[in-house]
């Protein structure tokens, strides 16, 4: 944890080596799919009760993704594309200078 806002902080990406540090014990045991933080289950996107959990941003790249389908086999996607000048004018939007 401590690494990562480190990098964070300093303005540049958590190497993939850390962030599969601390996601690689949560996928092979099976902790995302079981109790977490409001006390329910994980996630059943697909109503038949096998739980899951959605990474938000994550993989990043080719390499990433498959080191993720090693460690979980990933069975959905899902992508959201709009138009370049709609990604600026969101970002420009959100953007908070302290």
């Amino acid at each position: 944890g401590e690494e990562a806002q480190r990098h964070s902080r300093a303005g540049s990406l958590v190497p993939d080596s850390l962030v599969f540090e601390v996601l690689a014990p949560l996928l092979k045991g099976g902790l995302l799919n079981k109790t977490h933080g409001g006390g329910g289950q994980g996630v059943d996107l697909d109503g038949g009760g096998g739980g899951g959990f959605i990474l938000d941003g994550f993989p990043r790249t080719v390499a990433q993704a498959q080191r993720l389908q090693e460690l979980c086999p990933v069975d959905r996607v899902v992508s959201i594309a709009m138009p370049e000048d709609m990604l600026i004018r969101k970002s420009v939007a959100r953007r908070v200078c302290p």
